[in-house]
C-alpha cells in the first residue's frame, strides 16, 4: 500500500511552485495596494497646495500665495543644486 503523504519528486516540485506563484501574486497584490496609497497621498498634497494658493488669491491673502510659492521654488532650487553636485 502506497503511503499517500510521500510525493513523488515531480508533484513535490510542482508543489513548490505552486506556493512559490502564490506568494508572488500576494506581493504583487500588497505592493499594488501600497503604490496606490502612496499616488493618494502625492495627488491629495498637490491639490492641497492648489487649493492653498486658490484660497490665498481669492481672499487677497498674498502673504499666504507667495509663502506657498516660495516652498515650491525652494524645494525645486534645492532638487536642481543636489542634481548639480552629482555631475
Amino acid at each position: 500500500m502506497r503511503d499517500k503523504d510521500v510525493l513523488k519528486p515531480r508533484n513535490r516540485q510542482a508543489l513548490k511552485q505552486a506556493e512559490q506563484d502564490e506568494n508572488q501574486r500576494e506581493f504583487a497584490v500588497f505592493g499594488s495596494i501600497i503604490l496606490r496609497f502612496l499616488n493618494f497621498f502625492r495627488t491629495a498634497k498637490q491639490v492641497g497646495i492648489g487649493i492653498v494658493k486658490r484660497l490665498a488669491c481669492e481672499t487677497g491673502n498674498m502673504e499666504a500665495f507667495t509663502s506657498c510659492q516660495q516652498t515650491s521654488v525652494n524645494a525645486r532650487l534645492k532638487n536642481f543644486i543636489q542634481k548639480e553636485k552629482r555631475i
